[in-house]
């Protein structure tokens, strides 16, 4: 009987050694594989209750046991330990979400063809007959066409018609030349296009008269602007003007809707004006593209014997014709009377200016 209770404690002994054994083995291989790591990307956090958090998209999962107190144990402390280490973790996953931002960067090359222009200055010394296409300002008109300017040059635009341009407008211009009265212009055949309008200022007009004007016939320049004074006479569709002093008379032209000569007839007036050309053989006619005209006052002159006459320190005003010069003044007649005239300088009259 006592052998076979020992037999049996033998072998529940052998048994529970055995299945000791198997749960000692899978415990000691657990603990060999006690730190157990798993990557998946960059940061890795472990809770002691071996719960796992993934942030920044990265995992990892450590398991620790205390290798020293399993093996003291007995087997069911062992039995015990290997099923808590068994036990499921927690485990929590956090998902990130990443915003990616693409800029895309396009580089847009654009080429621009400027058109190159003859200058006036180049035009007006080219070869006459020749096609130009030039640039410039609109800055007076005429009932057949315009004057333009471009750098200080200006040129006549005949168009043989009235212009539809208006002062102040870029135009472009494009035509054959041909000269009149002395000068070079756009011809008829002309192709005008407005490019843009701008505002146009008026120069400071240049006072002539008497042998002035006459020398000026014979070198003048396109587009100077001048002034000058004359009786406005209406001859059919010409207008003259009668210039004292001078055989050179003065030919005005306008666009009668801006500016009517006409209601001048007969009147003495002082008129300003782009120069445009001379014209005539035996008489020279100044030809003037009017901006402004005025008409004179009447001025009641004493004669030069009346000043004579009158209270010497008195003011008066007379008129007559220079017939000499001195260093310091110069001697007017009038009516068979004589007077001179000291102006304490060298004298800027001429002998024959009407004064």
């Amino acid at each position: 009987m006592r052998k076979k209770i020992l037999g049996i404690f033998f072998l529940i002994l052998s048994f529970s050694t055995l299945v000791g054994c198997d749960i000692l083995q899978q415990f000691i291989t657990t603990t060999a594989q006690g730190e157990q790591t798993t990557e998946l990307t960059d940061t890795i956090e472990t809770t002691t209750d071996a719960s796992t958090q993934i942030t920044d998209s990265t995992l990892y999962q450590t398991t620790n046991f205390d290798l020293t107190t399993a093996i003291t144990t007995n087997v069911t402390d062992i039995t015990n330990q290997t099923t808590t280490a068994s036990a499921n973790p927690t485990t929590t996953i956090t998902t990130a979400t990443q915003n990616i931002t693409t800029t895309t960067t396009q580089n847009i090359t654009t080429t621009t063809t400027q058109k190159i222009y003859d200058t006036i200055a180049e035009v007006k010394a080219g070869l006459v007959g020749d096609s130009y296409t030039t640039k410039g300002t609109v800055v007076g008109l005429t009932g057949s066409g315009f004057l333009m300017e471009e750098g200080g040059s200006y040129i006549y635009v005949y168009l043989k018609a009235i212009p539809s341009q208006a002062i102040g407008d870029i135009v472009e211009v494009t035509g054959t030349t041909t000269t009149f009265g002395g000068a070079v212009q756009f011809g008829s055949d002309s192709v005008v296009t407005k490019i843009n309008t701008i505002t146009v200022t008026v120069p400071t007009a240049n006072e002539l008269a008497g042998t002035a004007i006459t020398n000026y016939a014979d070198d003048f320049e396109v587009g100077d602007y001048i002034e000058i004074t004359g009786n406005l006479i209406v001859d059919g569709t010409y207008v003259n003007l009668i210039l004292p002093d001078t055989t050179v008379k003065g030919s005005l032209q306008s666009l009668s809707t801006e500016l009517d000569l006409s209601t001048y007839n007969g009147k003495d007036v002082i008129v300003k004006g782009y120069v445009l050309y001379v014209s005539g053989s035996t008489t020279k006619y100044l030809n003037l593209l009017v901006t402004d005209i005025e008409e004179v006052q009447a001025v009641t002159y004493d004669t030069i014997a009346e000043v004579k006459a009158g209270l010497v320190g008195d003011s008066y005003t007379t008129k007559g014709t220079v017939v000499g010069l001195t260093g310091s003044g110069f001697l007017m007649e009038e009516g068979g009377s004589y007077i001179y005239v000291y102006l304490k300088a060298i004298p800027s009259q001429a002998i024959g200016d009407i004064v």
